[in-house]
């Protein structure tokens, strides 16, 4: 490829990134301001457990760690900076793997805590975090210098990121998607399967799939498109998807958490145990506010 083609390619790439970005950070910031009274009133009034640390996980580490995003791609910087400033993408690392560890815990616990869906998953999980770290971490390369004198400002500098226009870093984006889509997949298989054995058609069951696997159905769906991006002929006209596929799936997760809870109230409880019986209330127990399928 010429050099003047690879300014064209940089240049829309870093376009796209910047505009999707900004997007991305936005709608995070929205979603965050529009739940924060749930979010006081479902997680901070009550006591710490490993729910809501998924939950502030999953609603906080993106908001306090994506401005290093925005630094490296926003601002123009001198490709020696740009070396070692694409190394921030490690931080993207949790941002894929928060969402299905939280999917996880959720399929482990309606399994009844069963140790084979427990080795599956675990072992899903390891593979996932193999991926990411491979995908986040390893061998990283800043876009080519021509980029920066082609590209760049008066002063020769650009935005910093990865080279996602190399094939090697296609496969290493498309590998790392379809593991957690696998994953996903897996985990989604194994609600509906205890569903169906376990609660056949009970209001338990309706209730759980009208509320939680629709949520694992739309994170399948992120990660399906995800992948689709990636063979897109073009990796400028791809890229600008990518910082959505990086939060969407930690917002769907904090909302999850957030509908439970509500659900799982004392409030709510008491209105759903009149219509349900004893169904909801062995599945609601009145010494937690948590659901027992999240703990």
């Amino acid at each position: 490829m010429d050099p003047e083609a690879i300014g064209v390619l940089v240049t829309s790439m870093i376009r796209n990134i910047r505009y999707s970005l900004c997007a991305a950070y936005c709608v995070q910031i929205f979603e965050w301001l529009s739940l924060l009274d749930n979010e006081v009133a479902y997680v901070h009034q009550h006591s710490w457990s490993l729910v809501t640390l998924a939950y502030v996980l999953c609603r906080y580490y993106p908001l306090v760690t994506w401005p290093a995003a925005l630094w490296a791609s926003l601002g123009d910087h001198r490709y020696e900076v740009c070396q070692w400033a694409i190394y921030l993408q490690i931080l993207s690392m949790p941002l894929v793997l928060l969402p299905p560890a939280v999917m996880a815990l959720r399929t482990y616990a309606f399994s009844e805590r069963n140790v084979k869906v427990l080795i599956i998953l675990s072992t899903l999980f390891a593979l996932l975090t193999g991926m990411s770290i491979w995908n986040f971490c390893i061998d990283l390369k800043p876009p080519p210098r021509l980029a920066f004198v082609f590209t760049g400002n008066q002063l020769g500098e650009n935005a910093c990121g990865p080279d996602y226009s190399e094939e090697k870093m296609r496969v290493k984006l498309v590998l790392t998607q379809a593991t957690l889509l696998f994953a996903d997949l897996i985990s989604l298989c194994i609600v509906l399967f205890y569903c169906h054995v376990h609660h056949g058609r009970t209001k338990l069951a309706k209730f759980f799939i009208q509320q939680g696997a629709g949520a694992f159905l739309l994170i399948c769906l992120l990660n399906g498109l995800a992948i689709g991006f990636y063979f897109l002929p073009s990796m400028a006209s791809s890229s600008i998807g990518l910082p959505f596929l990086l939060l969407l799936p930690n917002t769907i997760a904090c909302r999850l958490i957030l509908q439970l809870r509500q659900e799982g109230s004392p409030a709510n409880r008491t209105a759903i145990s009149r219509i349900n019986s004893q169904v909801i209330r062995d599945a609601f127990p009145a010494d937690s506010i948590q659901l027992s399928v999240m703990n």
